[in-house]
């Protein structure tokens, strides 16, 4: 269930960042195990995130929102955040380049 739903902690000298996965892909793993098969690579997923998700160098992931650039007004209109950040953080970077 911890692949289902992600997990995110820290113990005494320890730390962890599990991403969630898609239910789907999991059962297709499973099955595959179960059959001897040879296991397929997978990403994170997360339900609704039209974002993008990445492998990086590190071999972490990448995750990053959407925006586009208004044309009406040359603003830029931030559609989508990256997971676990928040909007509050988003408006001060925001104003501060906006100046």
């Amino acid at each position: 269930m911890v692949l289902v739903n992600g997990a995110d902690g820290i113990g005494t000298g320890w730390s962890t960042n599990v991403p969630c996965y898609n239910p789907r892909e999991l059962i297709e793993c499973l099955k595959s195990k179960l059959k001897g098969e040879e296991l397929k690579d997978i990403d994170p997923w997360f339900k609704g995130f039209s974002g993008e998700i990445a492998i990086n160098p590190k071999g972490g992931y990448t995750v990053s929102g959407k925006c586009e650039v208004n044309e009406e007004d040359e603003l830029l209109d931030i559609t989508e955040l990256p997971l676990q950040k928040w909007t509050k953080d988003y408006k001060g970077f925001y104003l501060k380049i906006e100046k």
